[in-house]
């Protein structure tokens, strides 16, 4: 590519020097910037001196500290879901996470273990077993890409992780995702090993983790694709590996997996309860198809650097593998949400992507030939991944909020908490006594002193009549709610109503845009 000015010719890496100035200003040494020497005191800038591995190391480090955020702020809806599951005896864990939970028991008992060893006491020691496992995946992560590209590969492939929100959030949660995804990647990581080594013992832990991994959480059933493209392409690269030599460890592991088809059955049973998502368009969906950041990145850099400057580097089965895991996890999903009953169309469900994204912007980023070149990429890719995402979308302080509810309502008041869970959809739910006590699992890790009320997630016209006839039953002095976004109860309709039977709203607390408590008092 070339574009004519005054009579010479600007290459695409002339007008990639032009546009890309001020970056290259905080990365490479001003001397080197036109091919002139400079003084020999000009200062060098901080990055000058800084290698890709230093800058991708110290940009994970710091991204990595920011969990800590996550650590220490309230358990959210599920989590809370999680810890009335966790809250009593070893079997009545097991029991209760076959029949609520959409997930196998198998990492409900980890935790149940975990919360015995630290006590439960504190939310953030509850956190830290899935921070561990998210950092085992990291460090998994990090062995793969040095394995198939090498060190400054592998410290990139961290740096893009990282840069993702939904990754931060999923490996500090209190919830079945960080151990799925550290049994995937563990999974990935001995395929690999498996493909170049075809020994007995190798291929027993793959099925054994691959197992384990949908055990954690069925939906990653949707990377395992990606695996056998993989061996595909490995062998056609020439591995020495039959698929006779494969397809039995497949099979042990999906024997293994067997059990959970009962718990699948009931899911599809009562798949109208547990739906909160409605399908997304083709639109909406792309961008999980093919990753806006990482087409954005490519597209730019590429445009900047020129395409010709790409040394081809990684074999063809290792994007094979990435490439698929980015795309097909999504699209499996989507057709499965298309195609069922089952509408859940959210990141959590599509985790196994994550690897596939950040392995393969790192071996996109490693095949540029310069490394001022892979700077500016990685630099382009983190700040797209930073900024086209908003964090955490699951942050609910319901610990500010009850704390709020319990410290300004009087010993005789009535504390109305809209439970946020699906389930909640049925009155007869609400009033069966097993059931209703998962739906206030909020209440099982922040309790109230004053009477409860569970408000259900109903329409106005439905949902009304239940809850006044408790007000009016229970005649409060006064009356705080609890109210959840996206239950479809509504605070300000039912604040309304309540002013006029005879209480004054009061005071009111608003956590954000996913917790209110409005206080209301008799005058």
């Amino acid at each position: 590519m070339s574009v004519a000015r005054g009579g010479d010719r600007c290459t695409a890496r002339c007008w990639y020097s032009r546009l890309s100035v001020l970056l290259v200003l905080t990365l490479d040494d001003p001397s080197k910037l036109d091919g002139q020497p400079r003084m020999a005191g000009s200062r060098r800038r901080l990055f000058s001196t800084w290698s890709v591995i230093d800058f991708a190391r110290a940009s994970g480090f710091v991204l990595v500290a920011t969990w800590s955020t996550e650590l220490v702020s309230s358990l959210w809806l599920d989590e809370l879901g999680t810890y009335w599951v966790i809250s009593d005896s070893f079997s009545e864990t097991w029991k209760r996470a076959w029949e609520f939970q959409g997930q196998s028991p198998l990492t409900y008992e980890f935790m149940w273990v975990w919360k015995q060893i630290v006590g439960g006491q504190s939310d953030a020691a509850l956190r830290l077993l899935p921070v561990l496992f998210g950092l085992g995946s990291l460090a998994l992560v990090f062995s793969i890409v040095k394995r198939l590209s090498g060190r400054e590969s592998a410290w990139i492939a961290i740096a893009v992780a990282v840069s993702i929100p939904e990754l931060t959030y999923l490996t500090v949660s209190l919830r079945p995702y960080p151990f799925g995804f550290f049994f995937f990647v563990l999974s990935t990581r001995l395929l690999i090993v498996f493909v170049d080594s075809p020994r007995r013992i190798v291929g027993v832990a793959y099925a054994v983790t691959s197992a384990a991994a949908i055990w954690s959480a069925y939906y990653f059933v949707f990377g395992f694709a990606s695996h056998v493209l993989f061996v595909g392409a490995r062998r056609r690269e020439g591995a020495d590996l039959p698929w006779l030599g494969f397809i039995p460890w497949v099979g042990l592991g999906g024997a293994l997996v067997v059990p959970l088809l009962s718990q699948i059955a009931s899911l599809r049973d009562r798949s109208s309860s547990l739906q909160f998502l409605d399908t997304p368009g083709w639109g909406a969906a792309l961008s999980t198809f093919i990753p806006l950041g990482l087409a954005v990145s490519v597209v730019l850099v590429g445009f900047w650097i020129g395409l010709p400057n790409l040394r081809r580097a990684h074999a063809a089965s290792s994007f094979v593998l990435f490439g698929s895991l980015a795309v097909l996890p999504s699209l499996f999903l989507y057709a499965a949400t298309v195609l069922t009953d089952l509408a859940l169309w959210t990141v959590r469900y599509r985790m196994p992507y994550l690897l596939g994204f950040s392995v393969l912007v790192a071996l996109l980023i490693g095949s540029y030939g310069l490394q001022r070149d892979r700077k500016i990429a990685l630099i382009a890719t983190m700040f797209i991944g930073l900024t086209l995402h908003g964090g955490n979308p699951l942050g609910q302080d319901w610990r500010g909020a009850i704390s709020f509810a319990r410290a300004n309502v009087a010993s005789d008041g009535l504390v109305i908490v809209s439970s946020g869970f699906v389930e909640a959809r049925s009155i007869e739910a609400l009033e069966d006594r097993d059931f209703a006590a998962f739906l206030a699992a909020p209440l099982s890790r922040y309790e109230v002193g004053q009477q409860v009320l569970l408000a259900p997630s109903l329409p106005a016209e439905q949902s009304y009549p239940y809850i006044l006839k408790e007000v009016n039953r229970l005649h409060p002095s006064e009356v705080g709610i609890v109210y959840v976004a996206g239950s479809a109860t509504s605070y300000e309709a039912l604040s309304l109503y309540l002013a006029d039977v005879g209480y004054e709203l009061s005071d009111d607390l608003f956590l954000g845009e996913r917790i209110a408590v409005l206080i209301f008092r008799q005058p």
